[in-house]
């Protein structure tokens, strides 16, 4: 599940689809079903995943589940692009650049106080 979601089975010990990896699985299992069984006609159209915000986890993620199916030989989604905006990409990564935080002192959107607990 995505946000606030809830996963009856992991009560009783089942597993759910609730990390990004599993999430990735699903949906490519999701589009093998869509373009094998519902929509044959449409595999060979180009296919571009996009996204925003949280997508910056989920795109490339499914992006790579996928260049790995193509290459393990299962039917081939045609891939040609992945695009995200404002994305969210991982902790580590976000935190070296506090661009925006800057910018949002800059122009009165966050205190001061703010501002130097968040930078030290």
């Amino acid at each position: 599940g995505v946000g606030y979601s809830y996963c009856e089975e992991m009560k009783t010990g089942g597993s759910c689809s609730n990390t990004d990896i599993s999430t990735a699985k699903a949906t490519y299992a999701a589009l093998q079903d869509f373009f094998s069984t519902k929509f044959p006609e449409l595999r060979e159209n180009p296919f571009f995943i996009t996204g925003e915000s949280y997508a910056g986890v989920y795109c490339p993620t499914l992006a790579a589940e996928i260049v790995a199916g193509n290459a393990a030989g299962a039917p081939v989604i045609n891939l040609v692009g992945m695009a995200v905006g404002d994305p969210c990409t991982d902790n580590a990564s976000q935190r070296q650049s506090m661009d925006m935080l800057w910018y949002a002192h800059k122009y009165g959107l966050v205190r001061d106080d703010d501002y130097e607990f968040l930078t030290t």
